[in-house]
């Protein structure tokens, strides 16, 4: 089991190189996050990994190709693919959550094994939501408003959320939290991680809106950071 998931492994991250969705680096940091997770975590880490990243890595690509002109959002990936600091801003809270379980095995019930694969779960529930929201609204397009004022501005404007990102925001933490919840044996727990999921979203549009847009030096990669830290936290709330 260990071996051939090391062999997917492998095989995956040089696709999504060779698919341009990751930087070399990119996938070197992805390497390591999916070992972390898979080590503290189990196998059973590998199926919300997968879900977040070829979910978010082909929404972008769609995203790209359907625009005109670029738009003012810095947390898109390049054309070279998702780099290491964007990789570790999405998945590094959720690879920091599985480094208590390293090397035991889950326990049956909601104890401190249990808790690891939680905040993980919640982590990239977070991170998953806020992509599809994004790449989803600058896409379809449509009235764009800033979550702090109700402002009009463009889609892509930090901070800025419409009705088809949102509820693309929403799909996306359900689909990680379901993902989650049956890859870990615990399908009761999806509701909790979904909710942490459009948390993570929301703080995310709202640090957009107030702390990335003032300070200069606080970019995108600590403000998704911040956001799956949030996923990962209200996960655990909840459950």
């Amino acid at each position: 089991m260990w071996a051939s998931s090391v062999v997917v492994t492998i095989v995956c991250l040089w696709a999504a190189t060779a698919l341009r969705w990751l930087t070399p680096k990119g996938a070197a940091a992805a390497g390591v996050v999916g070992a972390i997770l898979v080590l503290g975590l189990g196998v059973g880490a590998l199926g919300p990994l997968a879900f977040f990243f070829v979910s978010s890595s082909w929404l972008t690509r769609v995203s790209r190709a359907g625009r005109s002109a670029p738009l003012t959002r810095t947390d898109d990936a390049d054309a070279a693919g998702r780099d290491a600091g964007q990789v570790l801003a999405n998945a590094g809270v959720a690879a920091l959550a599985a480094l208590p379980g390293w090397p035991a095995a889950l326990p049956g019930s909601l104890a401190t094994g249990d808790a690891t694969w939680i905040a993980a779960a919640g982590a990239l529930a977070a991170a998953t939501s806020d992509t599809w929201a994004s790449e989803v609204g600058q896409r379809i397009g449509g009235p764009t408003r800033l979550i702090t004022t109700g402002r009009r501005v463009a889609p892509g404007v930090d901070g800025g959320v419409s009705w088809a990102g949102t509820t693309a925001g929403l799909a996306g933490a359900v689909g990680l939290a379901l993902v989650a919840a049956v890859s870990f044996g615990r399908p009761d727990l999806w509701p909790p991680l979904a909710a942490a999921g459009a948390a993570g979203m929301s703080i995310d549009s709202l640090a957009g809106a107030t702390i990335e847009t003032r300070w200069a030096r606080v970019g995108n990669d600590a403000v998704n950071w911040l956001a799956t830290f949030s996923g990962a936290a209200v996960a655990l709330i909840l459950a």
